[in-house]
């Protein structure tokens, strides 16, 4: 089972999207709770044919969505250690199907199904950083929506607050590259988004009630009920 959270706050940007009631639906990012830091964590876009388990909460897009970001040419990123890949960008709801969605929303003409890397992996010291390897099968095969940070030295082995979606050939998604940086080719539009979101206590408690007590079907939680019953600001139930 998992909980779909209905009435979620929606960020500034992801209001400006105007998502159709269908794109809204088909387009939902899964988070898992950690129990732990009382934080969800970014899994996946949500996949119709899976099944999850009841520390899994559907999302919508428009309350993770950030903002779209022109990276220049020359634009330094790395890898986000431990993302999750993107192997069927033509399947259900991907992260290249969300860069194609706001691509669209935005009317940028982008084309999100050419790696937007050069083909060098770069050693993250020294300046300018130097050559380490070339990429091998660069822009070979479908595209996939890559998980980033920008900078050269950015520690990308813990996830912060935010990551960028870029659409990148398979070969730059492959952690044999995750101690080098890669160069943006052309410059990009690339897609922020929410990585972590810290969930009010009284939130978290009731997440934990609803997972123990479902029978394993999945369950919804209106958030805009939720708040207004437990005198918490809707825009801040999230983090």
């Amino acid at each position: 089972m998992a909980i779909i959270f209905k009435n979620a706050p929606k960020t500034e940007e992801g209001k400006k999207l105007n998502l159709s009631k269908e794109d809204e639906e088909k387009y939902k990012i899964v988070y898992r709770i950690n129990q732990e830091s009382g934080q969800l964590e970014i899994v996946e876009p949500w996949d119709t044919e899976k099944e999850y388990d009841n520390m899994c909460v559907l999302m919508p897009l428009t309350s993770s969505y950030e903002d779209v970001v022109l990276l220049s040419s020359g634009t330094y990123v790395r890898n986000v250690v431990g993302s999750s890949g993107d192997t069927n960008p033509y399947g259900n709801c991907s992260w290249l199907g969300i860069i194609k969605l706001v691509y669209d929303v935005k009317g940028i003409s982008e084309d999100a199904d050419t790696c937007c890397l050069n083909g060098y992996a770069y050693n993250t010291t020294g300046t300018p950083p130097t050559i380490a390897l070339t990429v091998g099968n660069h822009k070979e095969g479908k595209t996939l929506g890559g998980h980033m940070v920008v900078g050269k030295d950015t520690n990308n082995k813990i996830k912060g607050g935010s990551f960028y979606l870029l659409h990148i050939c398979p070969s730059h998604n492959n952690t044999a590259y995750d101690e080098y940086c890669f160069m943006v080719e052309n410059g990009t539009n690339a897609i922020k988004m929410k990585d972590y979101m810290k969930m009010q206590p009284a939130l978290l408690s009731a997440m934990f009630s609803l997972g123990n007590s479902s029978d394993g079907m999945d369950v919804e939680l209106d958030l805009q009920k939720f708040c207004k019953e437990n005198n918490i600001e809707l825009s801040g139930a999230l983090g």
